[in-house]
């Protein structure tokens, strides 16, 4: 099991690079759109621009939408490439405890929506109805290789389907539990104005959240 845990921990840093490289490489893309009345002379890069003719408008409307299929076909090939990682990691949930291999639980999406949220599972069935919050290490509802996974941020690798579904983004703020969301402040509020993503500033600052909370 060391050895095994050793390899998917390897594979799945890897794995992770590989998609926010990609991710990175189609957003980057330089893009001018300037809507019909808008008086701008050049953009940041001194490039001149100018209002779009209808036709113009009309062409970049589809080559809008063929970059968002593009991207459609990169997550999918993304997908293909990370299913040996997604089989290793079923394999390890199922060997080290009883239960299914993903959980997925209700959380809210942009401006409200809710969806379903994957994730591998890393706790024992039913764990989540005993206790709402997470305590680190030290929370018994955690499985051995729910602990690996979660070290290593490899439960969140289901929420690539997510972004394929439109639910979620690759960056955004994380999405959270109806009934948290509901004891937001109006200004609060405003973070479910933007789709949520698999990652965010905090999620990279407090990676160590199990350690934090020891």
């Amino acid at each position: 099991m060391g050895f095994a845990l050793a390899i998917a921990a390897r594979i799945g840093l890897v794995a992770q690079c590989a998609v926010i490289a990609v991710r990175v490489a189609h957003i980057a893309r330089p893009r001018i759109r300037i809507p019909t009345g808008t008086d701008v002379d050049a953009a940041a890069d001194g490039t001149p621009v100018g209002p779009l003719t209808g036709q113009e408008a009309a062409v970049d409307i589809v080559r809008a939408i063929v970059d968002e299929e593009r991207g459609t076909v990169e997550l999918w090939g993304q997908l293909v490439v990370l299913l040996p990682v997604f089989l290793l990691l079923a394999m390890m949930i199922r060997s080290d405890s009883a239960g299914p291999v993903l959980y997925l639980q209700e959380r809210v999406g942009k401006n409200g929506r809710l969806f379903r949220l994957w994730k591998f599972r890393t706790m024992h069935t039913d764990a989540d109805k005993l206790q709402a919050i997470t305590v680190g290490k030290r929370d018994p509802r955690i499985t051995r290789v729910g602990t690996f996974l979660r070290k290593y941020k490899l439960d969140e690798l289901p929420q690539l389907v997510n972004v394929l579904m439109g639910e979620m983004s690759f960056v955004g703020p994380r999405p959270e539990l109806k009934k948290f969301v509901d004891l937001y402040t109006a200004e609060q509020k405003q973070v479910i104005g933007v789709k949520p993503g698999i990652t965010d500033c905090a999620s990279i600052q407090f990676r160590n959240e199990n350690e934090l909370l020891e």
